[in-house]
């Protein structure tokens, strides 16, 4: 903190974890991965947080302790919990488009699906199959969603329905 001074010690892990998300893009492997919590671990304790809260002492105590409070407090789990929810979103977001890309490659025209019971409309060779992939948060599966992309198969006249679950699929649904 002396020698960088709180400026270049505040910008050093976004600096880091941004390169090594890049790499991460351009070379998925787990040791990159593992690199970045690394560092996100170890630099947010030693470097971020004893510089944030110097930013603070140049306040005066009564200031400088309800600003502290307020932001341990409030702001960083709020802004915390902000950031969880945005990741959650890309991560379903990525999946979908991964998936969607996965059935491109494989000579599907893929087209979105326009209601509720299915995702995507697969068509190839001439058959039309329906792909739902909506359960993400669930750990199990019941039979509910499974009857509705079922009855959305007939409505559209389609030859298949292809359920993705990120979970169990229940017995009952099973059946």
């Amino acid at each position: 903190l002396n020698r960088l001074g709180i400026i270049k010690c505040l910008m050093i892990l976004p600096v880091l974890l941004a390169a090594t998300s890049l790499a991460a893009l351009a070379v998925p492997t787990l040791m990159i991965v593992a690199l970045s919590n690394f560092l996100l671990l170890t630099l947010a304790e030693t470097l971020e947080q004893p510089a944030e809260e110097l930013l603070f002492l140049p306040l005066p105590k009564r200031l400088r302790i309800r600003a502290q409070t307020l932001v341990d407090g409030a702001l960083t789990p709020i802004g915390q919990g902000i950031g969880g929810a945005l990741l959650l979103l890309l991560a379903i977001v990525a999946a979908i488009v991964t998936i969607e890309a996965a059935f491109r490659r494989e000579g599907y025209a893929v087209g979105r699906f326009g209601g509720a019971q299915a995702d995507f409309e697969l068509t190839r060779a001439g058959r039309t199959s329906l792909l739902a992939c909506k359960r993400w948060k669930v750990a199990r599966t019941g039979i509910e969603p499974l009857r509705e992309l079922h009855a959305a198969m007939r409505a559209r006249d389609a030859h298949a329905c292809i359920y993705v679950a990120a979970g169990e699929i229940s017995d009952n649904a099973r059946a």
